[in-house]
C-alpha cells in the first residue's frame, strides 16, 4: 500500500490530514524548513502533533530541509534530536553537511532526502541509500521512465510530488529570490519572483509561472513503478485546501489499489481547491508546464464543495474491553484494554448507598459513551460488591481518566525515545590560503587567452556536449600545454548520464579533471578523473558538507553562492575550496523550454538565456547584474581560489590573479556591479 503524504503549515491542517486519510504528515518547525513564512510548529506542537498522528496510525515527518551555514551546524543537530525526541518519525533533509551530523549524533533517526537536494537519476539514489538515507524524495522535473529507472536502486524509498505547486527552476538549484531580492529560496524565504511578468519580444506574460501539479490520472502508473510515498504541497496552504485534496487521492489510490479507475468526480473535485490550473508536469516527457497568461488562483468561479477542512467527529479506532469494580469502602477501578495495551483509573473511596442499590445498567451506559474519543467499547463486564454509591459524573471522570491513561500507554513507545546530546559537530579544521584564480568558459579562445594570461585551471563548459565541442580540449592543450576541466550541468537524467558516459570515455583523456554539478555524477567522473570537484550548485555552506564530499571522493568543493565573507571564513574545511567572484551567474535552471535568448523584468533588467545540451535541454537563466567580487582579501584564508565565469570576457582576469597572488582586494570598477552575498549573505 502507498503512502499518502500531506502537507501541515498548523494543527488545523494536520486534523484535517488525518481524519480525510493520510497516511502521514510533513510539517515544519520554527527553524531550517523551506517554508519559513508557514505558522508552523514550535517543540510542544510537535509533540501534540506527533499524539495526534500516532494514535490515528498516521506518520510524523519534520523537515529540516534548509541549507545550513557553518555557525548554524549545532543548533541544526539539537533540533534533529528535539524533533525525535518529540515523536518524529523521521526528518526531511537537504543540507549534506547537517545529514553526516544527524547520522552520528543520532544514528536512529530515518532520514529523507528532500528535493532540495536533486536527487533525479539512480546514481543519486544510490549514494542516498549508502549515506544512510531511508527515502529519496526526487527532484520534480523527471519523466514516468525516469522515476522507473530510479526506483529500487540503493535499498531506498522513493517518494514522488503529485500535486501542488512547482517550482520554475530545476528543484534546489534556483538563486532568483536570492539575488534580486535577498530573499534565499535554499534558506525557506523565497519571495516567487518567478510569478511576476516579464518581457519576451515585446510581450509581456508570466513565462516563469508554473501550473499546478496533479498527478490524478497517474497515480496506478506510479504505483506500477515502485513509488512508495505519494507527496500533496501545501504547508502554506489552508486546512480546507489540505483536507480537500487529501480526501481526493485518497479516493484515487483506493480506487487503484482494487484494479479499478479513479472515481469520475475526483478531477472535478481537485478543480475546486486552489489552482493555477493542471499539469501532469513532466511525467509524460513533455513540457508543458507554465501558465503564462495569469499566476493566480482559477476556481474563483467554482461552487464550493463540502469543507473537508473543518474539524469533525472522528470515528472510534479501537475496540476495548472494559472491567468495573465497585465494592463498597474501596476506591472504584476501571480497567481498560486493547491490543496488548492497558490501564487503569481510580476513584475516591465508595460511600453505603442511602437508598436502592447501584444498578449495573446505569453502569454500563456511562461507561459506554465513548463519544468523541477514538474507543468504542467493545466488551464491559460490571462487579459491584456490596452496595456502594458512586455518581454518574464520578463515573464519567474514571471512564475518562482511563481512557487518557490508555492513550499514554499507546503513545508511550515515542515518549520514552533516547538521544543522547550531540557532541562536536564541526569536523576536521583545514587552513586555507588564496593563491590561485580560475576561469569557466565555453569558449575555446577564451580558454586558451585565460591559460596564457596565467589561470591556474580553467573549465571547459561547452553549450552542447559532443564529440565536435569535446575534441576542442586537444586545440586547447595544443596551444597551452594545459589540460582543460570538463564542466557538467547539474542536472543529468538517464539519457544525459548514459551520452555524457559515452563521450567521457572516448574523449575523457582530454581533460585533466572535471567539475561535477551535481553529487550524483561522482560514480561516473571518478571512472575517468582523478581530480573531481563540486560546483557551487551544489549548495555546500559547512565544513560537515565539505568532509562528506571528501569523503565521497571528491578532491575539491566550491562553495554556496549565497554566502558572506563570514559564513567562508567559518566553514575551514578539509578539502581545496574555491568560490565564484565574477561573471553573469546561473540564478535559475529550467528543465522546460523558455523560447528565447534573453528576458526583460518590470524594473528593465535583461537576463540572458543560455542553453545547455546533453541529450535532452537545459537551460540557464543568468543574472543580469554582473557579480565581481572586489574584497576578495577578506576570504583569503577562507578559500584556496576564486573562478571567474568568463564567455569571451577575461579583462578582469589579470587583476584577479595579481590580487589572489599578493593577497589584496581586486581594483575591479565596473559600474552597476554586485558583489552578491559577500557582505549580506542570506
Amino acid at each position: 500500500m502507498p503512502e499518502l503524504l500531506a502537507p501541515a503549515g498548523g494543527m488545523e491542517s494536520l486534523r484535517a490530514a488525518v481524519q480525510n486519510g493520510a497516511d502521514a504528515v510533513y510539517i515544519g518547525a520554527k527553524a531550517f524548513n523551506a517554508r519559513a513564512y508557514a505558522d508552523n510548529f514550535d517543540w510542544d506542537d510537535v509533540s501534540r502533533a506527533a499524539d495526534y498522528c500516532h494514535l490515528r496510525g498516521a506518520l510524523l515527518y519534520l523537515t529540516l530541509n534548509t541549507m545550513m551555514l557553518e555557525g548554524e551546524m549545532e543548533e541544526g543537530a539539537q533540533a534533529a534530536r528535539q524533533a525525535y525526541l518529540a515523536g518524529a518519525d523521521a526528518l526531511i533533509v537537504t543540507d549534506m553537511g547537517l545529514a553526516e551530523t544527524i547520522r552520528e549524533c543520532c544514528p536512529i533517526i530515518p532520514l529523507h532526502a528532500s528535493t532540495q537536494m536533486c536527487v533525479h537519476n539512480a546514481e543519486g539514489a544510490l549514494l542516498a541509500g549508502t549515506l544512510g538515507f531511508k527515502r529519496v524524495v526526487l527532484a520534480r522535473e523527471l519523466s514516468l521512465k525516469d522515476i522507473r529507472d530510479i526506483t529500487g536502486k540503493g535499498g531506498v524509498e522513493v517518494e514522488v510530488f503529485v500535486h501542488g505547486a512547482l517550482c520554475s527552476s530545476v528543484s534546489g538549484l534556483c538563486l532568483l529570490s536570492s539575488f534580486i531580492g535577498q530573499r534565499s529560496g535554499n534558506r525557506g524565504k523565497c519571495a516567487q519572483p518567478c510569478r511576476l511578468e516579464y518581457n519576451i519580444g515585446g510581450t509581456e506574460a508570466y513565462y516563469l509561472s508554473m501550473a499546478d501539479l496533479c498527478a490524478a490520472q497517474w497515480i496506478p502508473d506510479l504505483m506500477e513503478s515502485g513509488v512508495f510515498s505519494f507527496k500533496i504541497e501545501g504547508r502554506m496552504k489552508n486546512s480546507r485546501y489540505v483536507g480537500g485534496v487529501v480526501r481526493e487521492y485518497r479516493r484515487i489510490i483506493d480506487a487503484a489499489m482494487e484494479g479499478k479507475d479513479a472515481p469520475p468526480d475526483s478531477l472535478e473535485n481537485l478543480k475546486n481547491y486552489y489552482n493555477r490550473t493542471f499539469t501532469s508536469s513532466y511525467l509524460a516527457g513533455g513540457t508543458d508546464v507554465t501558465a503564462a497568461d495569469r499566476p493566480g488562483n482559477r476556481n474563483l468561479d467554482r461552487e464550493r464543495p463540502e469543507d473537508a477542512g473543518e474539524k469533525k467527529e472522528e470515528e472510534p479506532r479501537y475496540d476495548v474491553k472494559a472491567a468495573v469494580r465497585l465494592e463498597e469502602g474501596a476506591r472504584p477501578r476501571l480497567t481498560v484494554a486493547m491490543d496488548g495495551y492497558s490501564a487503569d483509573a481510580e476513584g475516591d473511596i465508595t460511600l453505603p448507598a442511602a437508598e436502592k442499590p447501584l444498578a449495573g445498567e446505569i453502569v454500563l451506559r456511562s461507561v459506554a459513551k465513548t463519544g468523541g474519543t477514538l474507543f468504542r467499547m467493545d466488551e464491559i463486564e460490571v462487579d459491584i460488591r456490596g452496595n456502594p454509591y458512586i455518581s454518574v459524573s464520578s463515573l464519567n471522570r474514571l471512564r475518562k481518566e482511563a481512557l487518557e491513561a490508555l492513550e499514554d500507554e499507546i503513545l508511550k513507545t515515542y515518549r520514552l525515545r533516547k538521544c543522547p546530546p550531540c557532541g562536536d559537530t564541526a569536523g576536521a579544521l583545514y587552513e586555507h590560503a588564496l593563491k590561485e584564480v580560475y576561469v569557466q568558459t565555453g569558449s575555446v579562445a577564451a580558454a586558451i587567452k585565460s591559460l596564457r594570461l596565467g589561470a591556474d585551471r580553467v573549465y571547459y563548459a561547452p553549450g552542447t556536449y559532443s564529440e565536435d565541442t569535446l575534441r576542442c580540449a586537444v586545440q586547447i592543450e595544443k596551444e597551452t600545454g594545459r589540460r582543460p576541466y570538463i564542466v557538467l550541468p547539474p542536472f543529468l537524467r538517464r539519457a544525459d548520464m548514459e551520452r555524457m558516459d559515452v563521450l567521457l570515455k572516448a574523449y575523457g583523456s582530454l581533460f585533466g579533471g572535471a567539475l561535477a554539478g551535481n553529487f550524483s555524477q561522482i560514480y561516473m567522473l571518478k571512472a575517468y578523473f582523478e581530480e573531481v570537484a563540486a560546483d557551487y550548485t551544489c549548495n555546500i555552506a559547512n565544513r560537515r558538507a565539505v568532509q562528506f564530499y571528501g569523503e565521497a571522493g571528491f578532491t575539491g568543493v566550491t562553495l554556496s553562492a549565497e554566502l558572506s565573507k563570514k559564513d567562508i571564513n567559518a566553514i575551514k574545511g578539509t578539502l581545496p575550496t574555491e568560490i565564484v567572484t565574477y561573471g553573469y551567474l546561473p540564478l535559475m535552471w529550467l528543465a522546460h523550454p523558455l523560447d528565447a535568448d534573453r528576458m526583460t523584468d518590470r524594473l528593465g533588467y535583461t537576463y540572458n538565456v543560455r542553453r545547455i545540451t546533453v541529450e535532452s535541454g537545459l537551460q540557464a537563466v543568468l543574472n543580469p547584474v554582473l557579480l565581481a567580487m572586489r574584497e576578495i582579501a577578506s576570504i583569503r584564508h577562507g578559500v584556496d581560489a576564486v573562478r571567474l565565469l568568463a564567455d569571451g570576457d577575461t579583462d578582469a582576469l589579470p587583476e584577479y590573479i595579481r590580487a589572489a597572488r599578493e593577497g589584496t582586494n581586486a581594483e575591479i570598477r565596473v559600474p552597476d556591479a554586485t558583489q552578491g552575498h559577500l557582505k549580506r549573505g542570506v
